[in-house]
């Protein structure tokens, strides 16, 4: 008797498993697959993070980063929004993005960052990422990078290299100093660098893209396409090779 009661309770138990985990794939493939349109009032949360040096963005949040000398994360949006929202430190990289969730229409994602130091920022996708303050980078290297159609603003001082590249259509602009300025565009983009004072720079455009630098010692092109490079400032020397029907043209 004992037996077959305990039997018929393992049995249970395991359908009652199996019903628990099927309702949560299914759920999981339904968000996934349909997607999660934001419902309710726009919300804000103080997450908890390691400390962080680099910035990566992948969905369509608003970032807004703050140089000082305690990491932390701030983000508003809508509360099933937010749930599904990801803000990872992953090797000293913050990683903002929705995983494999596929959201829908919603009220602006707002990221709110701050952290000591940064080595570099990428975009991909429809996100756009400012700086609230200038950030001293203390002669380091620097990298910012846009995959889609996202948009950068952010001002730099005492940069050593800036490495910068947009492919697709995306828009970048810089201010600041720095000792070397390299620029690679590939597509629609536009990278602003006229209030980024760069000693050498190295200009490189594929497509329609354009370019705007401000150089002081060298200035060296390269485009291919229809893309123009305009620059401010009075370099010693300029290297310059196009194909297509892109320039060089100093702003007057």
């Amino acid at each position: 008797m004992n037996h077959s009661f305990n039997d018929y309770t393992m049995k249970t138990l395991h359908l009652i498993v199996l019903f628990i985990c099927s309702s949560v794939g299914f759920a999981y493939a339904q968000n996934s697959l349909l997607g999660v349109k934001g419902e309710g009032p726009v919300i804000t949360q103080n997450r908890s993070t390691q400390a962080f040096d680099a910035i990566d963005v992948s969905n369509d949040a608003d970032v807004y980063i703050t140089q000082g000398s305690s990491p932390s994360i701030r983000v508003e949006g809508q509360q099933n929004i937010l749930d599904v929202l990801k803000t990872e430190v992953e090797g000293k990289r913050l990683k903002i993005h929705y995983g494999r969730i596929n959201v829908r229409k919603h009220e602006p994602v707002k990221v709110y960052v701050t952290t000591a130091m940064l080595t570099s920022v990428h975009i991909s996708g429809s996100s756009s990422v400012k700086s609230e303050s200038v950030w001293d980078l203390r002669h380091e290297d620097f990298e910012s990078k846009i995959s889609g159609s996202g948009n950068m603003q952010l001002k730099i001082r005492e940069a050593d290299q800036v490495k910068s590249s947009i492919s697709g259509s995306g828009n970048m602009t810089l201010g600041g100093n720095c000792n070397a300025l390299d620029v690679h565009i590939s597509g629609s983009g536009n990278a602003n660098a006229f209030d980024l004072v760069a000693g050498n720079v190295d200009a490189s455009i594929t497509g329609s893209g354009n370019c705007r630098v401000n150089v002081q010692e060298s200035l060296k092109v390269h485009t291919s396409g229809s893309g123009d490079v305009r620059y401010k400032g009075n370099p010693k020397s300029i290297n310059k090779r196009s194909t297509g029907s892109g320039g060089v043209t100093k702003e007057s």
